[in-house]
């Protein structure tokens, strides 16, 4: 689902009553910016937001839950997957459920099976827009040394979040955000012989 459900209540499992609404994305990204508060769920691999309140609940998918539900599809060698809807994810001219859920299936080298191993060097990060925290992956297609770095919009280095040497395959790295102030992020990855970077937006 490119959207989600609103519930009026206290937390998860607790009683809810009336219509809590349908929400686009872009309406989630629009709340996440307004101050309401990102929670993760591991075992189910989906976030969910509260108010400050605590009175209302959302249940929804972003790209790093939509991106665990592509590679589960092209890990069990599934046919394909369903959306609804495409123009709910809309911002700012891009449309990043539909990236995170389309990378997998187009670059399945970056879902590791057994001794396959990733023919390109790639970099991503999911959820990109986030909030508090946001998981970095990156794929070697060989051992080698390797600095994964976070600088601000202005080049100005900020942390240093991996470095040595990486085994070939997938790497996840989570980037926990709470010190730093809501704006754009450079992520740098560097081996001997690549250097890739991406944008992260942080949204308080």
């Amino acid at each position: 689902p490119f959207y989600g459900r609103g519930f009026n209540a206290t937390g998860l499992y607790q009683p809810s009553s009336g219509d809590g609404g349908e929400y686009t994305y872009f309406d989630i990204v629009e709340l996440l910016k307004a101050g309401w508060i990102r929670h993760w769920d591991q075992a189910a691999k989906v976030p969910w937001l509260t108010n400050d309140a605590n009175t209302k609940l959302i249940s929804y998918d972003d790209t790093l839950s939509v991106r665990y539900k592509a590679e589960y599809a092209v890990q069990k060698e599934l046919r394909g997957v369903m959306i609804w809807a495409l123009g709910h994810d809309f911002i700012d001219g891009e449309q990043p459920l539909l990236a995170a859920l389309a990378d997998p299936v187009l670059h399945p080298t970056k879902v590791v099976k057994s001794t396959e191993m990733p023919a390109t060097f790639t970099l991503a990060g999911f959820p990109n827009p986030f909030n508090e925290a946001t998981m970095i992956s990156f794929s070697l297609a060989a051992a080698e040394e390797a600095t994964l770095d976070i600088f601000d919009i202005q080049g100005k280095w900020l942390a240093c979040l991996l470095s040595g040497r990486q085994q070939p395959g997938e790497t996840r790295v989570f980037f926990y955000a709470q010190d730093f102030a809501s704006g754009v992020y450079i992520c740098r990855l560097k081996t001997a012989s690549r250097m890739e970077i991406i944008k992260l937006t942080l949204l308080r």
